[in-house]
């Protein structure tokens, strides 16, 4: 079998797709040498993630088949975890090296600088004077054979053997003069400036082969600040197509971090095809697999295993989707500065149309947290917002983020233009409603801190299950009845009988909310909240899901402490 790459079609999604599936285990890659294959022209990610599945004596035996630039990416992504080291997950290195069996590969090791880091980082090292000996004040230790150096470490570490082999290798090969020196240099070096001269120097090696430094990451997953300025990068952006080598065409990914995309990119084909030449293909193949490591490096899920891996995926496909379908809508619309006619793909690349679907959900759950955090909605006091408020929460936070037309219904992932705008139309309710709901809250708050709020004062409730919902259709059925003023002001609730005649004025015979309430607009207007961007939808909301599907004039005493809507006071026995 030749490992030579085909040249691009324009559908190269599907082909890294097929692609990815070769490369799920080992024993895959290992049949495709067998055909004849080269494992040293494969990709980096699909490579470290199979090899990662092996036990670490197999993966000692593997070493030797893989190309010096390959084994050297694998120790840059286990080395560090953002940019700090990671000196637990390298130990699975250190082994995999001390127990190969091919001194060649060993030596590619404990010379590399990421194997002087790993002691750095896990070892004290100390001059040792025969002479003048100093030692410990405990067994964790051992002298190099010229006793010269003494390497300290802790009770966990459970590799000294291997360690103390590597090291007498170190000075096999140079000699005592030569490995003492190559040693003692670890013991005067700043450790900080070491770390920070190797990151940036890994950050180089891994960016030729379309990985992304988690710093980077971060940049590139950053929202831009306001619509305003979405639609001057859409407008302003200009057609730019760099050079890609050969070891980056040559980058692919694992099934598990593209999983999520497999059969749900048909609406890019269209696109895809306008792209007029190898050379732009070629750039956008690497923008997309950039992408996919960039939000895998964002989110720290390499080293987590496929779940965390796939359900990146799912988040990135969702909000490259969107994205995707906000520029078709511009370009439908005529709303932008170019001819419609050219190809989209000829001006963005995968990166850009992700930044703009980041935007679109990031602007709303910005302004949310802010909202939500100014005014003391947050961890416990989120649920006084009610049901429907919480399901939206969980939603567009979720990832991928969702939506649903109607409450407790399947969401449905935010990936069109429309469901776009259900979603921003629902946060902008909210964020209008949370001044008001806050007021609420501290009302509610004191009553309850006073003693003025009682489970035995309700029929239907416990004051620890009154929320926002229960509150606003309180107020809305004293609206209703009258009962306004200074005298009701402290009223919590209704009794049995205002309960019945409320529920008579707001459902229908037939027991349905009627629609378009009369009264509901000089209800709005009384309490201010006319302000907040559809409410009257939400409140027929609230009517609709608390009060509907009871047959109010069969029901006994017992089963109206099961029904929602309003507070009913627990009155008399009736």
């Amino acid at each position: 079998m030749s490992n030579e790459k085909a040249p691009l079609t324009h559908n190269f999604i599907e082909g890294i797709l097929r692609e990815s599936e070769v490369y799920n285990s080992l024993d895959q890659l290992e049949t495709l040498v067998e055909e004849g294959a080269d494992l040293s022209s494969f990709p980096i990610q699909p490579l470290y993630l199979a090899i990662k599945k092996l036990p670490v004596e197999k993966t000692a035996l593997q070493l030797e088949k893989f190309s010096k630039e390959q084994r050297q990416a694998f120790r840059d992504l286990d080395l560090w975890q953002k940019d700090e080291l990671d000196v637990e997950t390298f130990q699975y290195w250190v082994k995999a090296y001390a127990t190969c069996p091919n001194e060649s590969i060993r030596s590619e090791f404990f010379n590399s600088e990421e194997f002087g880091l790993f002691l750095k980082g896990r070892f004290n090292i100390w001059t040792f004077d025969e002479e003048d000996p100093e030692y410990p004040d405990h067994d964790n230790y051992f002298l190099t054979d010229d006793h010269l150096l003494l390497f300290e470490f802790d009770d966990n570490m459970d590799l000294m053997h291997e360690v103390r082999g590597l090291i007498k290798d170190i000075y096999s090969e140079k000699g005592v003069e030569h490995a003492y020196a190559m040693l003692f240099k670890l013991t005067v070096d700043s450790y900080m400036g070491l770390c920070e001269e190797q990151y940036q120097r890994k950050k180089d090696r891994m960016r030729d082969f379309g990985f992304v430094d988690y710093y980077d990451a971060l940049e590139m997953d950053n929202v831009i600040p306001s619509l305003e300025l979405l639609g001057n990068f859409i407008n302003k952006k200009t057609n730019a197509t760099a050079n890609i080598d050969s070891e980056g065409l040559k980058q692919g990914l694992h099934s598990t971090s593209i999983l999520a995309f497999k059969g749900k990119m048909d609406n890019f084909s269209g696109e895809l095809e306008k792209v007029q030449t190898e050379k732009r293909l070629q750039y956008l193949q690497f923008s997309f697999v950039r992408l996919i490591n960039g939000t895998i490096s964002a989110n720290q899920a390499i080293k987590d295993g496929p779940m965390a891996m796939t359900r990146i995926g799912n988040n990135t496909r969702g909000l490259l989707t969107l994205g995707f379908s906000y520029l078709q809508k511009l370009y439908a619309n005529g709303d932008v500065v170019w001819k419609s006619e050219e190809g989209l793909f000829e001006r963005f690349d995968f990166l850009d149309i992700y930044k703009i679907g980041n935007t679109l959900i990031g602007l709303i759950r910005r302004d949310l947290k802010k909202n939500l955090k100014e005014f003391k909605f947050e961890e416990n006091q989120e649920a006084f917002l009610g049901s429907f408020w919480g399901e939206f929460l969980d939603q567009i936070y979720d990832l991928p983020p969702t939506i649903s037309d109607k409450f407790e219904e399947p969401p449905r992932e935010i990936k069109t233009v429309e469901d776009y705008e259900l979603a921003l139309k629902k946060a902008n309710s909210l964020n209008d409603l949370i001044p008001f709901a806050s007021k609420f809250y501290q009302v509610f708050e004191k009553l309850k801190s006073t003693g003025h709020l009682q489970d035995s004062y309700y029929l239907n409730y416990k004051v620890d299950e009154i929320d926002l919902e229960t509150i606003l259709l309180n107020s809305y059925a004293n609206y209703l009845l009258g009962n306004i003023g200074e005298k009701y002001s402290s009223k919590m609730g209704l009794d049995l009988d205002e309960f019945k005649k409320f529920t008579s004025i707001v459902l229908t015979q037939d027991g349905k909310a009627i629609k378009k309430q009369d009264k509901l607009d000089l209800f709005l207007k009384e309490f201010g909240l006319e302000k907040i961007r559809d409410f009257s939808t939400y409140l027929e909301f609230l009517l609709e899901h608390h009060l509907t599907g009871y047959d109010y004039s069969n029901l006994t005493f017992e089963e109206y402490k099961h029904v929602g809507g309003p507070i009913i006071l627990a009155t008399l026995k009736q």
